[in-house]
C-alpha cells in the first residue's frame, strides 16, 4: 500500500492523508510501527495482513479523533500552561501556593526535564518513593500524598486538553497517611475553616 512504507529491517511508516488546511498544505498523521516478531517478517504474506491490519487501525483512530499527534512538549513547559489556564484561576492562594512549591521542589527536578508523553507510571511511582526532604530525611506521607494530587490534577489537565491519551497517574497507589501524622495534620486551609467554625461555637457559648 502507498500508505505504509519500509522505514527499516522491522520498521514500517504509516501514513493518513487528511485533505489540506486554510492555505492549502496538505495535512498528514505519521505513526511509526515496528515488528518485534522475527518470524512474521520472513513470511510476505502474513507481513503484507499485519501490516494492512495495524494501519486500518491507525487510520480509524486518525479519522474518528481519538489519534492525539505526539508532541515533544516537557513536562515543565506544561506546567506552565496548567498553572496559567489552570491553577491560578481554579485554585486558592494558599492551595496554589503549596502546589507549586511541591512542583519546584520535589516534582520538576525529577521529571521537569521530560517529554510529557514519556512519563510512565513507573517514573511517577518512583518519585513518590525516592523524593527526600532539602535535609535528606524522608518525606512526611502527608507531604507525599500532596504531590501525588498535585501530579494527577497536572495529567488530568494534559488528558482534558487532549495533549496526552491518557494518564500515567492511573494505577500509582495514593500514599496514606501515617494514622500518628493524621491525629496532628491539617491543610492550612482545612486549618483556618475550622478556626473560624471554633470561634463561633465559642462566641455563641458566650452569649
Amino acid at each position: 500500500m502507498a500508505n505504509i512504507r519500509k522505514r527499516s529491517e522491522n520498521s514500517y511508516v504509516f501514513s493518513v492523508d487528511l485533505g489540506f488546511d486554510a492555505k492549502g498544505k496538505r495535512l498528514r498523521r505519521y505513526k511509526t510501527h515496528r515488528i518485534s516478531d522475527k518470524a512474521l517478517l520472513k513470511t510476505r504474506k502474513k507481513l503484507k495482513d499485519h501490516l494492512e491490519s495495524e494501519y486500518h487501525k491507525f487510520k480509524a483512530e486518525v479519522l474518528s479523533e481519538e489519534y492525539i499527534k505526539p508532541e515533544k512538549m516537557l513536562f515543565s513547559k506544561f506546567v506552565v500552561d496548567w498553572e496559567n489556564k489552570f491553577a491560578v484561576k481554579k485554585l486558592s492562594e494558599t492551595t496554589l501556593n503549596k502546589q507549586l512549591n511541591h512542583l519546584q521542589t520535589h516534582i520538576l527536578p525529577v521529571i521537569g526535564h521530560q517529554q510529557i508523553d514519556k512519563i510512565k507510571k513507573i517514573h511517577l511511582i518512583d518519585l513518590l518513593d525516592k523524593t527526600k526532604r532539602v535535609d535528606g530525611l524522608p518525606l512526611k506521607s502527608s507531604t507525599k500524598e500532596d504531590i501525588y494530587k498535585v501530579l494527577k490534577s497536572v495529567f488530568d489537565r494534559a488528558v482534558e486538553w487532549k495533549v496526552l491519551k491518557t494518564t500515567p497517574v492511573t494505577g500509582v497507589p495514593k500514599p496514606k497517611i501515617d494514622d500518628v501524622e493524621e491525629s496532628s495534620v491539617y491543610d492550612e486551609e482545612e486549618s483556618s475553616v475550622y478556626d473560624e467554625e471554633e470561634s463561633s461555637v465559642y462566641d455563641e457559648r458566650r452569649i
